[in-house]
């Protein structure tokens, strides 16, 4: 007689058990880390568009004679690219780079994340859940290091 080889059914049944367990434990963390990673690229975009504006006051600083302003979502692509800021610009918001230098960023959002900043408020970039125009779901101050 021959002698069968394989696998029997309540092996197969522990291994998928044992997959399933580890899929259950490693999802959430998966997750968790692609939104912190999400969270973190949208944050580095907006150091990005606070740096693109101080050096476009420092270019146009003997021309400007009052506030600059750009709103991401009603200003013609000419007047964004103006900033000279290499990355995907936000989808609403307002930039606002005062005649004194001072910038500030209201409710710039990418749709996911929206920012609030600052600068003579103490160089304070807020990251928070939403568009901007919904309650605050989850903070995120961070200090700018120059």
């Amino acid at each position: 007689m021959k002698k069968q080889s394989g696998f029997t059914l309540m092996e197969l049944l522990a291994v998928i058990a044992v997959l399933a367990l580890i899929a259950l434990i490693t999802t959430p963390i998966v997750t968790s880390l692609m939104a912190e990673s999400r969270k973190n690229s949208f944050k580095n975009s907006m150091y990005g568009l606070i740096k693109t504006a101080e050096n476009y006051y420092a270019d146009k600083q003997l021309e400007i004679d009052s506030d600059k302003i750009i709103n991401f979502e009603t200003d013609s692509e000419e007047s964004i690219e103006e900033l000279k800021f290499s990355g995907i610009a936000p989808e609403s918001g307002i930039l606002t780079i005062t005649a004194d230098g001072n910038i500030i960023l209201e409710n710039v959002s990418d749709g996911r994340y929206f920012a609030n900043y600052n600068k003579d408020n103490g160089d304070t970039l807020e990251i928070n859940e939403g568009n901007g125009d919904d309650e605050v779901e989850n903070s995120d101050s961070t200090e700018e290091n120059e």
